[in-house]
């Protein structure tokens, strides 16, 4: 097997991500890490004007304004959640911009986002993994594995719809090797867990004062004798707020960093198929090789 066909050693991707991270962390970085985190800001705002406006003050609580409270409290929730998917997804095209040597443009990967054939295509995917998750959760797992790769694939290939997410898995599966070490799939999972991991740790170092702020709040509204919920509720969301920006804008930073290892997972993947695939061409037009002249006897 030539070099060409030789997957990348894993460490020296890891490596590789590391260095084009640093290298468009600039570029990249806060035009998708500002909006996520005023979209996390307002999450718990809802929850407190919520809590305000349905129980406070009042003897028993209005049903219909409950029902408008919890309904902007998913909406809140929900736009958070497609902001940020939309912009984990900017931030995939613009790292597989970088390795193509284009010119990273974040504005491009916002408004590559929300084209309908890609919106629509990342909501298939999106949907299809919650289902998954539902069933026993696992098989949402193995199908966010399966689909990890159709955001580049969109990127690089102008592929679409079923197109997209059939590619994404075909080379996901991809594994002439046979063994498990070198299954991409294990290798997609190693990527995610250490984005969790960063992630979890970082974030939890981030939100630990404002954690300790909120819980001495509570226990000093208890030993005070408050027992007014929405009052308590409604002053500690000045701390949740700054929490879950800072919170955001960590996650967005590790995020970046896993955009450039998952593009040059595709773009390895790509390469190791299309040389194997190039190989097998050329046997193909040499034609089969000459059998070796007989033994002098």
């Amino acid at each position: 097997m030539t070099a060409i066909t030789e997957p990348l050693p894993f460490r020296l991707l890891i490596d590789e991500a590391v260095k084009w991270t640093r290298r468009h962390f600039r570029a990249m970085y806060l035009p998708v890490a500002v909006p996520i985190a005023i979209a996390n800001g307002l999450i718990p705002v809802a929850p407190a004007l919520w809590l305000n406006q349905a129980l406070l003050g009042e003897a028993s609580p209005d049903p219909a304004r409950m029902i408008v409270g919890a309904a902007a409290m998913f909406g809140v929730a929900l736009l958070a959640g497609i902001v940020w998917g939309v912009g984990y997804g900017a931030l995939l095209v613009g790292a597989t911009d970088a390795l193509q040597g284009t010119p990273v443009s974040m504005a491009r990967g916002w408004l590559f986002m929300v084209r309908p054939r890609v919106f629509g295509t990342s909501l298939l995917v999106a949907l299809c993994i919650v289902v998954g998750c539902v069933l026993c959760v696992f098989p949402g797992l193995f199908l966010a594995l399966l689909f990890s790769l159709v955001l580049p694939v969109m990127a690089a290939e102008n592929r679409y719809g079923l197109d997209a997410v059939t590619r994404s898995s075909q080379l996901v599966r991809y594994n002439p090797a046979g063994g498990v070490g070198s299954s991409p799939l294990l290798k997609v999972f190693v990527i995610f867990f250490l984005g969790y991991l960063l992630s979890s740790a970082v974030g939890l170092a981030v939100q630990l004062p404002f954690i300790v702020a909120q819980q001495i709040l509570v226990f000093r509204a208890a030993a005070e004798g408050s027992t007014d919920p929405a009052a308590v509720m409604s002053t500690a969301m000045w701390l949740q707020v700054p929490g879950n920006m800072l919170n955001a804008l960590v996650a967005t930073a590790v995020q970046l960093y896993m955009a450039f290892a998952l593009v040059l997972f595709y773009f390895d993947l790509r390469r190791r198929q299309e040389g194997l695939d190039l190989e097998a061409a050329i046997r193909q037009m040499r034609g089969p090789e000459p059998a070796p002249p007989p033994a002098a006897g």
